[in-house]
This record gives structure tokens, C-alpha cells and sequence, in this order.
């Protein structure tokens, strides 16, 4: 790859990461709940930016020519712009339209369950309120160390 294609893929990765930011910062502004389906996408967005990334640098740090691995990057470059673009779209339209009445019920009522959910996992925990049995999702290692220490 020359040094021309790579100025010309670093700009289009920055870029993508930009959009990320600026896609970030527009639901933000738009708020819950309108935007929750949106922002469980730009997450998973963001994580595929990630992995674009990751990708790219292990190319540079390649000593052969990686015409398949250039070929994914460029596929995955080209499905993240897409997203973005359609996640801007959608974005722009609800950020449009004004929070009526039973939206800001809807806030209160989603926010009141969240604190619900994080209570309750601050509380119990990764833990079934009623109790586990010793022989339900154990394995045979784990019930015999359970028994040394009971024993």
C-alpha cells in the first residue's frame, strides 16, 4: 500500500470516528427515550469502529502485502459510514420534533424503571432472590469443592 492510500484511509477512518462523536453528542441532545434504539446502535457502531481500528493497525504492522485484510477494512469502513449515515437521518428526524406530553411520561416511567433495575442489581447482585441449588448450573468440579469447604 502506498503512502498515498494510506493518508487517503487514515483521513476516512478519523473522519468515521468523528461522525461517531458528533452522532454521540446529537442523541444526547435529543434524550431518552426517543433515542434508546438509536444509541443501542451507535454502540454497537462504535464497537465495530473499534474493531476497524484494530484492524488497520494490524495491517500497517504487516510485512506482506494484505490485499485481503485492505479488501475487509474497506468493506467495514464502507458499512460503518452507511450506519452512521443512516443513524444521522434518524437522528435529524426525531431531534425535529418536539417532547409531547405522554413522551415526558414515557421519560419518567423508563427512568423510574432503570433506577428499579439498577437497585435491584446493586442489592441482589448476579444473584437469584430465591436462593440457588448446589446441582442447578454447577459442575461436577464445583459441587465437590463446595463440599470440601462445607465438609
Amino acid at each position: 500500500m502506498n503512502d498515498r492510500t494510506a493518508n487517503h484511509l487514515d483521513a476516512q477512518i478519523a473522519n468515521a470516528g468523528e461522525q461517531l462523536e458528533k452522532l454521540s453528542a446529537e442523541l444526547h441532545d435529543i434524550g431518552e427515550p426517543a433515542s434508546r434504539a438509536l444509541d443501542r446502535r451507535l454502540k454497537a457502531l462504535k464497537v465495530e469502529y473499534k474493531a476497524l481500528q484494530r484492524n488497520y493497525s494490524e495491517f500497517q504492522h504487516r510485512d506482506h502485502d494484505g490485499a485481503l485484510a485492505l479488501q475487509k477494512i474497506h468493506i467495514l469502513l464502507d458499512h460503518i459510514e452507511r450506519e452512521e449515515s443512516s443513524l444521522g437521518h434518524e437522528a435529524n428526524f426525531l431531534h425535529q420534533s418536539n417532547p409531547s406530553t405522554m413522551t415526558l411520561a414515557v421519560r419518567a416511567g423508563s427512568h423510574l424503571v432503570d433506577l428499579y433495575r439498577q437497585g435491584k442489581q446493586h442489592v441482589i447482585g448476579n444473584h437469584h432472590p430465591l436462593g440457588a441449588s448446589a446441582f442447578v448450573n454447577q459442575s461436577a468440579d464445583e459441587i465437590k469443592a463446595m463440599n470440601k469447604h462445607s465438609g
